[in-house]
C-alpha cells in the first residue's frame, strides 16, 4: 500500500469490515487529506453502489483548526459516483471505461473535514 496524505485517511480507506450498503447510509470520500461527505442513492448489488455528494455547513467557531464540526443535508444537485467493492476490499469509483479511480471511499458514515495545512 502507497502511503500519502493524512494517515487517518489511508487507514479509513482500507478499514476490513466496512458495513452493507444501504440507501441512505453515508460514505465518505478520503482524498490527499481531505474527506467529502456522500450518501448512498442506490445499491445495485453488494459491490456496486452510487453515492451522491452531500452539503456540508461548518457551523464550529474554530477557524482554521483542526477542530472541525459540520452540519449535513442531502444534495439533490450533488456530484454523483458509481462505486465498486474490490477484490482487495476497498471501494473505489468505477468509471465508464471500467478503469477505477484512485481516491479511497468507506461507507457507514459521512464526514468533511478541510486541511488548513495545505
Amino acid at each position: 500500500m502507497r502511503w500519502y496524505g493524512s494517515v487517518q485517511n489511508r487507514l479509513a480507506e482500507n478499514m476490513t469490515g466496512q458495513p452493507k450498503p444501504q440507501v441512505g447510509m453515508g460514505a465518505t470520500e478520503c482524498l490527499w487529506s481531505d474527506r467529502e461527505p456522500y450518501e448512498i442513492i442506490e445499491v445495485k448489488d453488494e459491490r456496486h453502489i452510487t453515492v451522491r455528494r452531500m452539503a456540508a455547513k461548518r457551523i464550529d467557531n474554530n477557524g482554521m483548526s483542526e477542530c472541525q464540526e459540520y452540519e449535513y443535508s442531502s444534495d439533490p444537485n450533488g456530484s454523483i459516483h458509481n462505486l465498486f467493492f474490490t477484490k482487495q476490499g476497498r471501494w473505489r469509483e468505477k468509471y465508464a471505461d471500467r478503469s477505477l479511480g484512485c481516491n479511497g471511499w468507506f461507507i457507514g458514515f459521512a464526514e468533511k473535514y478541510y486541511d488548513y495545512s495545505f
